[in-house]
């Protein structure tokens, strides 16, 4: 080995230094992005009863979930600019925006009730509002966090652990209020458990920001990754790259289309189960099974890529995307087919496979989709990503309320993914430019 390549590696040694203060930056930003999404799938078991809580015809609703979606696509791409100055002081702003928004939803109805005489569904609006401008940052960190603060071994891991908090929030959301809520009840008693639910809620929010405002730093004391020495691509000069290129624009749509249908299918499979007699508790771990499947085999894919990193191995992200997203495809496309004839057992068979194909790939993706671009700014090919699969979110949740969705919601899925699908299967080819630089 020659004089010159120990000198290097012996100054690359100096300068990546993974510490363990990178967990608690990476734990402080999970448990906010868990708390602020858990409002988007908790009225899902109760849609009916949240109706009339709020005193309106229940595809109203739906823009609760809305909420989050428009508000991420509208105000995402502002978001980059703060996020690349001061990533630190941003989340530090956006947990506080969060609780604020999330207690004042939480507590509107009791605070609010001597001037209104009613449960405030305005009030409720602004309130998740305010939570989704906090949404609009946080959905794009992951990625972003794990190339400041993560070595080249350990990214995809960080990306995953970051993205499938979500998930897991919006698990235990879905699961709590199925269970907590029963269908015997009285609405009056459903009143206070959504006040209850809320307050919970809101709690949670108040936790993440605390923790963000102790643990959460800019970047670490020494870089953590070659890559994060590299003076990246401007904002204009990346969303140029990501909007004009064809592949480019050809992959964020097939990506997009799936992340956003894996976002919305736990409320799709609601509406699709009770018409077949499916009590509240079966759905309500359906639907948990779908969250957690894809949480568990997307972690344990991110740790086999990673290892193949470690060993100087370009990780290989196709085959693993491929592969889930042709798990998710034949699911749904056998689950629309058989659904209103398989048995219990079989179903949740079904959903676990549905997680696994619609969920896990999501991180693997994100990093990939960075990869072939590189080097324009992670954050900005990440918003653009993300804001189609809003845009998708968005187009599902709109149509979950008609009553033509009830009998077609799956196949209008198949229908909407399977362009994409296609082109995943046929001509999906990851640019290692980044890995290159690194390794």
């Amino acid at each position: 080995m020659s004089k010159e390549v120990v000198m290097m590696e012996q100054v690359i040694s100096n300068q990546i230094k993974p510490s363990f203060q990178r967990w608690l930056v990476l734990f402080s930003y999970s448990i906010i992005a868990m708390a602020n999404v858990m409002q988007l799938v908790s009225y899902s078991p109760i849609w009916e009863s949240a109706a009339i809580y709020y005193g309106i015809p229940s595809q109203d609703l739906q823009w609760i979930g809305n909420m989050y979606y428009i508000t991420f696509f509208v105000l995402a791409p502002f978001c980059i600019k703060p996020l690349l100055v001061r990533l630190d002081i941003s989340m530090h702003v956006i947990g506080v925006i969060s609780a604020i928004g999330q207690f004042f939803h939480g507590i509107n109805k009791r605070a609010w009730i001597i001037w209104i005489g009613g449960q405030s569904y305005l009030m409720t609006m602004v309130g998740l509002f305010v939570i989704g401008i906090s949404d609009a940052m946080i959905l794009i960190v992951p990625v972003f966090l794990s190339e400041k603060w993560f070595t080249v071994y350990e990214r995809l891991l960080a990306t995953s652990l970051g993205s499938f908090f979500q998930y897991v929030g919006m698990a235990y959301a879905y699961a709590f209020a199925s269970f907590y809520f029963d269908i015997l009840d009285d609405q009056s008693v459903i009143n206070m458990k959504i006040d209850e639910m809320n307050l919970m809620i809101a709690v949670f929010n108040t936790a993440g920001a605390v923790l963000l405002l102790v643990f959460f730093r800019n970047r670490p004391p020494h870089p953590a990754s070659n890559s994060d020495n590299i003076v990246k691509d401007p904002i204009w000069k990346s969303t140029v790259k990501m909007l004009t290129m064809e592949e480019s624009i050809i992959d964020g749509l097939s990506l997009g289309i799936f992340i956003g249908l894996g976002w919305v299918y736990t409320t799709i499979i609601s509406f699709e189960l009770y018409p077949f007699g499916y009590t509240q508790a079966e759905v309500a771990i359906n639907g948990t099974v779908y969250q957690i499947s894809g949480v568990v085999v997307g972690l344990w894919a991110s740790i086999k890529l990673d290892s193949q990193a470690k060993q100087g191995k370009q990780p290989d992200y196709d085959r693993y995307i491929k592969t889930f997203t042709s798990i998710g495809m034949i699911t749904l496309i056998l689950e629309a087919f058989i659904i209103e004839y398989v048995d219990y057992w079989m179903l949740i068979f079904l959903n676990f496979a549905m997680g696994v194909g619609l969920n896990s790939f999501y991180p693997i993706a994100i990093q990939s989709y960075v990869e072939k671009l590189y080097p324009a700014s992670e954050l900005v090919l990440v918003t653009g990503l993300l804001c189609l699969a809003n845009m998708v979110g968005f187009v599902l949740n709109y149509l979950i309320v008609l009553p033509e969705f009830e009998s077609f919601g799956l196949w209008m899925g198949c229908v909407i993914i399977t362009p994409g699908y296609l082109h995943i299967l046929l001509n999906y080819k990851t640019k290692y430019r980044r890995f290159e630089q690194e390794i």
